[in-house]
């Protein structure tokens, strides 16, 4: 008779989501010194830190 694994896949990321949310703040925040401290790109600074991290974070 085979045996069947019980073992059930789970993430290898160490990062929580409150240490993820800070890092995106950190990641955002130097997207927006490289830019020049350009106003007005605050969203578009947030969500390309959060591709960022995420990438970095959940390989």
């Amino acid at each position: 008779m085979a045996k069947i694994s019980t073992k059930t896949s789970t993430s290898t990321t160490s990062c929580s989501q409150k240490d993820i949310s800070g890092l995106i703040a950190k990641k955002a925040y130097d997207l927006y010194v490289k830019s020049g401290c350009k106003a007005g790109r605050d969203l578009d600074n947030w969500v390309k830190a959060e591709k960022i991290v995420k990438a970095e974070c959940c390989k």
